[in-house]
């Protein structure tokens, strides 16, 4: 059930262009064309992204139409693609996090003959290799990663454990090896959020259910725990500021929207009204982890003829949008946001295209005053 990124990259040289205006605090702030390099010639997409520092960004994606792996690494100046020569061509990456510079992790799936299996990656300061992972074994896919310490990572997404069976899954990796928890009770998990191993929760879909899918983790009891939801039919990204400030977005009425959002504010999920009514504009990911307390949206509204990005920034005075540079006359597709720690820098990640058939490498870094 990939209703994610890559569903979106099915729409099929952008000049360094920036959009600027001014805050409330009077400071010049601007989204300028930061792209990467496109290693395919007309079939190129980014959706995994870990920000570490102005100096250390990851980006992972696709290249040509197999598609085959990409990871690109920004050192606050240029673009470089890293070597993957361990990792296998056909495997995806849609989602990074980091623990530290020499510490991240990025999960999706490898494509085979018999479907696709759930696939992790991990970069140890030097390289990146394949770490096995027990859902590997079985019609499987990961959507969702994060570090919540540094032997606590945790992903979601789905598994097929048997014939004409299909359930939710949470893998765990505490240090040592990864555990997994396939979950009866829904479908697919497409987000995952927390910030300890005490704060988990993982959101998406399942059959039968008044309302989205959702699960919290029980450290007590070491199990994952149904969460009674009825917003929306599915979520599609979660992020946590703080274990009663949760946040959670996806489509109200199925794919692609419109939007809904809901917080957890330690006592309830309650609903939060998001400007972006229309039934084509999807929010593709949340960021709350800023210090500041800001929230970032990133998704796209799909048109007839185009496709636009949209970036929306929520604070104490409510909903910005943020107008972020359309790089692409025919699409223009955001997968992912990301604040930079320590900084006031944002970063989103996707594709653009300036003709149909032709996706090229999309990222935008939003910054505040002199760099």
């Amino acid at each position: 059930m990939r209703n994610g990124w890559l569903l979106l990259g099915m729409l099929a040289a952008v000049a360094s262009v920036t959009f600027t205006f001014r805050e409330a605090q009077a400071s010049t702030c601007e989204w300028q064309i930061v792209n990467p390099p496109d290693p395919a010639p007309s079939y190129n997409g980014l959706g995994g992204l870990a920000a570490i520092a102005a100096n250390d960004v990851w980006v992972s994606g696709v290249a040509a139409t197999t598609p085959e792996l990409q990871i690109q690494h920004f050192n606050g100046s240029t673009w470089t693609q890293v070597p993957t020569r361990a990792l296998p061509l056909s495997a995806v990456l849609v989602s990074m996090a980091a623990v530290s510079t020499d510490s991240v992790w990025a999960v999706g799936w490898q494509q085979g003959s018999n479907g696709d299996a759930a696939f992790i990656s991990h970069w140890d300061g030097l390289s990146w290799s394949v770490v096995n992972n027990p859902a590997q074994n079985f019609n499987s896919d990961l959507y969702s990663v994060i570090a919540t310490g540094k032997n606590d990572i945790w992903a979601s997404g789905d598994i097929s454990p048997a014939p004409f069976t299909h359930q939710a899954l949470v893998e765990h990796y505490d240090g040592h090896k990864w555990q997994m928890y396939n979950l009866s009770g829904g479908t697919v998990l497409q987000a995952i959020a927390g910030t300890s191993n005490r704060d988990v929760w993982a959101g998406g879909s399942g059959t039968g259910l008044p309302g989205a899918l959702v699960y919290q983790w029980e450290q007590s009891s070491r199990s994952w725990v149904m969460y009674p939801n009825t917003i929306g039919t599915t979520i599609q990204t979660m992020s946590a500021h703080a274990p009663n400030d949760i946040w959670a977005v996806g489509p109200t009425l199925g794919y692609p929207g419109p939007s809904f959002v809901e917080r957890w504010n330690g006592r309830a999920w309650t609903s939060v009204s998001y400007p972006r009514t229309n039934y084509n504009s999807l929010v593709a990911h949340v960021d709350a982890t800023s210090a500041s307390g800001d929230v970032w949206f990133a998704g796209s509204t799909l048109g007839s003829s185009y496709s636009t990005g949209f970036v929306d920034r929520f604070n104490r005075h409510g909903f910005k949008d943020m107008h972020i540079t359309q790089a692409g006359s025919y699409a223009t597709v955001l997968n992912s946001i990301s604040g930079v720690p320590g900084t006031s820098d944002v970063w989103t990640v996707g594709f653009y295209s300036n003709s149909e058939g032709v996706l090229q490498n999309l990222a935008e870094r939003y910054t505040c005053g002199a760099r």
